[in-house]
């Protein structure tokens, strides 16, 4: 990796949401102030579940595995870090997780009785395609790869 080869990664913990947010706009900082200098940030964390639902990684690696199930969320580290600290109380917490589950129930029932509608415009059966005149080198964003 490039960002290795001249000692430029940062690394964070994916278990700190703050840590992520923190070095991802330094390092979107770093890209916008150094252009076309790249910028990488390595997150160490996990996937709790596998790599896909037909994946039974506690199969192939019960070990680490056993340890992740007993590895609290960054859900409960971060929320018990906020109660902690008294930036919320366990009663606020709560009622942000009842309104993203009743958030994501009314987007569900939403979603069930769905009906699309007969398209229309260039999506219509039988629309003619019309290609779109060509940018010209006025408007065309500045990259850091030659044209």
């Amino acid at each position: 990796m490039v960002a290795r080869a001249t000692d430029r990664p940062t690394h964070v913990n994916g278990d700190d949401p703050e840590a992520v947010v923190h070095v991802t706009r330094v390092a979107t900082e770093f890209r916008q102030l150094f252009q076309p200098k790249t910028s990488s940030s390595t997150c160490f964390c996990y996937r709790r579940f596998g790599h896909n639902e037909g994946d039974e990684p506690s199969f192939t690696q019960p070990l680490m595995y056993r340890a992740i199930k007993d590895h609290k969320t960054t859900f409960e580290l971060y929320s018990k870090r906020l109660i902690d600290e008294g930036t919320l109380t366990q009663a606020e917490v709560q009622a942000m997780v009842d309104a993203f589950n009743k958030r994501l129930n009314d987007e569900l029932d939403t979603a069930k009785s769905y009906l699309p509608t007969r398209p229309t415009g260039w999506t219509a059966a039988g629309a003619v395609w019309k290609p779109r005149p060509k940018a010209t080198a006025a408007a065309r964003p500045r990259s850091s790869s030659p044209p």
